[in-house]
């Protein structure tokens, strides 16, 4: 692939595949270094680290890759270094990707962590501390835990909240204004899956959701140009129980693909025009890549590929193998 084909909120990129949040994470720094090391190595476009959340996390470490189905089931629990070892350790992690040409996206989320604030109050601060700290991108995870005023809150993925997201948009254009890489990884638009084949599990709190909720959530978000990128979509949240927890949903079967897919269209044609929109969620493959690609996206993401027990390098190799095998639009 030729050099700076691709660009991504402003950022030229060498090649359109970038890892998703969650593939480098965990409170090891060595491990950290070593993988983000490994990437910068290979022939991907970004790479991306975190997320991050403002207490150091150990996270859960559970996760299940069915080969047979190709599905993935995760309830990682934001294992990572926390935002205090996390600013100590960017330079040397900008370091490593800016050596190698490629930018580096920090994922920032908030946690169930009241005494750091309200969801908002912690992405707020996340971002604008990852920012100062010199972080080419930043990208905050909106599938996180929805923290209120109190333990309970209606709507427990702060994405699925308009209200909150309409916060969250207001408070970042207040703090940070408007000219920073600023990103948003929504949580997966459920209801229309509800009793169809798919046989995905829609939380109660999703049944009664708008039907325009998408719709919706880009107009906000585009509403201050606070954000300058979209990554559509987080994984598929409480569909399997794993070790007494409710596992999210991710990997290369056909009904993931196909929900990846709707996700991109859907934020594609409402906020395409203004935002630049990363596809994650089923992209597996350099054929489901370029898919993704001819159908709007800048770039595209994944964990899955990442884990199915390949080096790194040989990984993104064999994904570029594909991508050069299918027409593509860039």
């Amino acid at each position: 692939m030729s050099e700076a084909s691709w660009q991504l909120a402003g950022y030229e990129l060498q090649s359109p595949l970038i890892n998703a949040a969650g593939s480098v994470n965990g409170t090891s720094e060595e491990n950290i270094i070593r993988e983000v090391t490994d990437l910068a190595d290979s022939g991907i476009g970004a790479i991306t680290w975190g997320s991050i959340t403002i207490p150091e996390q150990a996270g859960k470490g559970i996760w299940h890759y069915d080969s047979q189905t190709k599905e993935m089931y995760n309830f990682m629990g934001l294992p990572n270094v926390g935002e205090q070892r996390g600013l100590k350790l960017l330079p040397k992690l900008l370091s490593i990707a800016h050596d190698k040409n490629k930018p580096l996206i920090v994922s920032v989320s908030p946690t169930h962590s009241p005494e750091h604030g309200t969801s908002i109050q912690q992405a707020v601060r996340l971002a604008h501390s990852f920012l100062e700290g010199g972080a080419d991108m930043v990208e905050i995870n909106g599938s996180c835990p929805h923290i209120g005023s109190s333990e309970s809150v209606a709507i427990p993925i702060m994405g699925y909240d308009l209200e909150a997201v309409d916060e969250l948009n207001e408070e970042l254009y207040f703090h940070l204004g408007s000219e920073h890489p600023l990103g948003f990884k929504p949580p997966p638009e459920l209801k229309q899956y509800h009793e169809t084949w798919l046989d995905i599990k829609v939380p109660d709190y999703l049944k009664n959701q708008s039907e325009d909720w998408l719709p919706s959530a880009a107009k906000i978000l585009r509403s201050r140009n606070v954000f300058r990128f979209i990554v559509a979509s987080n994984t598929i949240p409480n569909q399997k129980e794993i070790q007494g927890h409710r596992a999210s949903l991710s990997g290369g079967s056909r009904r993931v693909k196909i929900i990846g897919r709707q996700q991109l269209l859907g934020w594609y044609q409402e906020a395409g025009d203004a935002m630049d929109v990363v596809s994650v969620l089923g992209v597996d493959s350099g054929k489901e890549g370029a898919y993704r690609m001819r159908a709007g996206a800048v770039a595209v993401g994944g964990v899955t590929f990442l884990w199915r027990g390949e080096a790194y390098q040989p990984a993104v190799r064999r994904m570029h193998e594909e991508f050069a095998e299918e027409p593509m639009n860039h």
